[in-house]
Parts: structure tokens; sequence; C-alpha cells
């Protein structure tokens, strides 16, 4: 990914921002710090972006690098925070007395003055320090034996000379997603298994309330076939830390490619019979949260496409007037970001993950957002006919839960999916990232009208 100058926002308090957000130029500042130690940049991209106008701006990279004069290839996971000034001059002295892991060949933290922004090479962050353990895989094996009943040190001895690390989903300073693959042989008959889970670090204290919901639910669907989660195995508060079991499916993504009607029926039964828990103790959340959440983005989006101002606008009206207007339900388990990513369908029904954002409110949130994600596809062109796929989610969840969707309702949920996922192509720096916002802003309104 990259994005012209053009592109990038003008702001006088952060004067680096050209430099961070453009790819090309990043690289060519980063590129003598790295020559210097005998590394090549061979490519990469820019794989997420977190702006703050007038304050800082995070964004992630993955470069593959070389040895001078070697052709064997690795990736390289870093992010770079750019401050105004004065919070730079604070962040550069912070790291100088901050524990970080050390990585081979160059320094785990870097200082760009130039550009008022410090660099972090994975997995040294500033807030999700349970990564550094990746580092250490003596400690992960410890943390294994110590709660993962299965494996016990007793019984077993889990590798970790053969623990694989691979980083799923990284967003700096908030969350990160690994998997982790080794191999378990029993003491008594040498017997082996091959061990797989994900471990998702969090920079805040949200894993804990996380890992408290998944549990809960791996007890109450232990009986079903239709809908399951994957079994946590332990929360380390101190690393902030869940780690949970992986498990059999197929992305539900891959499916929608070829118009699996039967897995996204499999989604939607899951999901109602999901709707149907009603004895958690979660926070509720009402139609004044939602509104709050859409302010934000529009904050956003006027700051980096002031063009859209009147756009955005509008748009916001019209859904927080619909908004106010909806009786708040906050007696549903909603999932929160229930979208196909969420989604792994197996022969009987489908594992739905992810459970950082569940609450108390309306479930229709929940199949607006699927809706919403379902039109981006096509606004994107990866699925050739959405309408089918929505109406055969819809009608599916309508005949398990055995109550209708209010249409209206439903097309306000999916607008408000959609005005959240209209920033998702100025973070991802799309190729026309302006006009492809004014599109989903477009789709936005088409939701509300029916």
């Amino acid at each position: 990914m990259n994005c012209s100058v053009l592109d990038i926002p003008q702001d006088e308090s952060l004067p680096g921002l050209a430099n961070l957000l453009d790819l090309d130029r990043f690289m060519l500042i980063l590129r003598p710090h790295l020559e210097a130690r005998g590394i090549k940049i061979v490519r990469g991209e820019i794989s997420y972006i977190r702006y703050k106008p007038s304050t800082n701006c995070l964004a992630a990279y993955r470069l593959i690098l070389a040895g001078a004069g070697s052709n064997s290839e690795r990736e390289t996971i870093l992010y770079a925070k750019l401050f105004c000034e004065k919070d730079f001059k604070n962040a550069w002295l912070k790291s100088a007395s901050s524990n970080w892991v050390k990585i081979d060949d160059f320094d785990p933290v870097m200082a760009l003055p130039t550009e008022s922004a410090m660099l972090y090479f994975y997995p040294n962050d500033c807030l999700i320090d349970g990564l550094k353990i990746l580092a250490q895989p003596k400690k992960m094996q410890r943390i294994l034996y110590a709660n993962y009943h299965n494996y016990s040190s007793s019984e077993w001895r889990i590798s970790d000379s053969k623990l694989k690390v691979t980083t799923v989903r990284y967003k700096p300073e908030r969350r990160a997603v690994v998997r982790c693959d080794t191999k378990a042989t029993r003491h008594d008959g040498g017997d082996k298994k091959k061990i797989s889970i994900y471990c998702r670090f969090y920079g805040d204290e949200r894993g804990r309330q996380a890992y408290d919901i998944q549990r809960a639910l791996f007890e109450m669907l232990k009986g079903q076939r239709r809908v399951k989660v994957p079994m946590p195995i332990a929360y380390i508060p101190e690393k902030r830390l869940l780690i949970m079991e992986a498990v059999p499916g197929q992305p539900l993504e891959k499916l929608l490619a070829g118009s699996d009607q039967q897995a996204i029926e499999r989604a939607a039964e899951a999901l109602a019979r999901l709707h149907e828990i009603r004895s958690l103790d979660l926070p509720v959340r009402d139609s004044q949260s939602a509104m709050s959440d859409l302010e934000s983005t529009a904050e956003m989006i006027r700051a980096v496409a002031p063009e859209s101002i009147d756009s955005v606008t509008s748009t916001l009206h019209k859904i927080k007037t619909g908004l106010l207007q909806v009786a708040d339900a906050s007696t549903t388990f909603v999932h929160g970001d229930f979208y196909y990513g969420q989604v792994l369908v197996h022969e009987e029904g489908a594992f739905i993950i992810d459970y950082d954002r569940s609450y108390l409110g309306d479930p229709l949130a929940d199949l607006g957002n699927f809706c919403a994600h379902l039109r981006l596809l096509r606004l994107e062109n990866r699925v050739a006919d959405e309408i089918r796929s929505e109406e055969a989610f819809i009608g599916k969840y309508e005949a398990v839960s055995g109550r209708k969707a209010n249409r209206d309702s439903l097309g306000l949920w999916t607008a408000v999916g959609l005005f959240q996922l209209s920033i998702g192509p100025f973070r991802r720096l799309e190729s026309g990232w302006r006009k492809k916002t004014d599109r989903i802003l477009q789709e936005c309104q088409k939701a509300l009208l029916k």
C-alpha cells in the first residue's frame, strides 16, 4: 500500500506526517539506518494507521529485509509513532529508561528527530508489554505448562525449540493476535501431539472481560453443535494475555467468494443461537453509545477528507435521527463486531470468535454490521452478489430465531456499520481512498432508504 503526498492530510502540528505515511519516503529515511548494519529493504507495506489530528499518528509496517549480498529474506514488523514536538521529546526520554527486547542486527527502538517520530521494532510495544514474551520461548513454554492442563509438565514435554510464532493481526498499542504452533511429547510412551493455540495480547485490561465472556459461553454451549466458541485456556493478567485453543473450520470470508449459501446459513444459525443467551452479566450499550462512536468516526473523516464534510454531516444526521427512534433492547447478548471475519464454518455449524466488544443491546446491531461488511465486499468487487448472500443470511436467522427482523431497523444498523467502515480506506492507505470513502457513505444513504 502506498499513498501520494496529495492524499495525505495536512497537519501543521505534525509536519512529519507526509514522511510517515508515504511508504517510499519512509523507506528512504529508514534505509541508511539499516544499511549501516548490513541490512537492505527488499519491499514493504503499511499495514495499519491510527491518526489523531493535531496530536499523533501511528503507522505499522511489514518490511521484507535481507542481509547485504544475501538472497535470504525475512519479515520484520515495526511501528512508527509521530508526535507533536513537545510529546516527542518526552517519548524519546522515556524510551531510554524502558526495558526492550533485543533484536538481532538493529536496535529495538529508534528515534527520528527530524520527523518527531519513534520507531518500535516488534515485539517491542509501548503498551502491549506482554508481547515481549514471544522473544523468550522458554517463558512461553512455562506459561503453557502452568495453564494448559491438557499438557501438564508431569506428563508431557512441550517443545520450546520448535515453537513457531505467526502474527495474524497487529494493532500497535492496542491488540495483537498471534498463532503459536509447537509439539508435545508424552514422557511415558513417547506419543507426540501438535499444539496450536492463539494468543491475544492487549494494551489494556479488555482481555480479562473477553476471557470471562468466552469461558462462560464455552460452558453454556458445550452441548451445541450449531454454534461453538474456541476453548479459552487462560488469561495471564501480568501479560494481559488471553490464550485459547485453535479450532477447525473454513473462514467464512473465503467461502463468500463462491457464494456458498450453506456456509452463510450456518453462520446465521450460529448467530441466532448466540443471541438466545440471556444470563451473562455484561455492560449495556444503547443508541447513545452508538452515536458517540459515530461522532468519533465523523471527526476523523472531516479531518482527513474535508471535501466530504457535507456528505458526512448529512449522513450522520440521518443515522442519529433513526437511532433516536429505536427502542433500546438491553437484554440480548450482542457480539459487538460480528462479520464474516469472526466465523469459522465446520461440517455441523460454525465457530464464532473474538468477544472483545460484546455487550447487551439490540441484536440487529450484529445483523446490520454483517450486512455492512457484505456490501463493502461488493463495493470492493470481492463478491458478485451480496444481495443474495444478505437475504440468505437474514432468512436463515429469522427461521432459527422465530422472529422477523424489522427491515427499517436493520437498514439503520447496516448504515451504522457502513459509516464506521468508511474511514477504512484511509487507514489502509488504499489507492483512491477519498473516492472509496464517498462510495461507502453513498451506500449508507441507500441502506437508510430501505
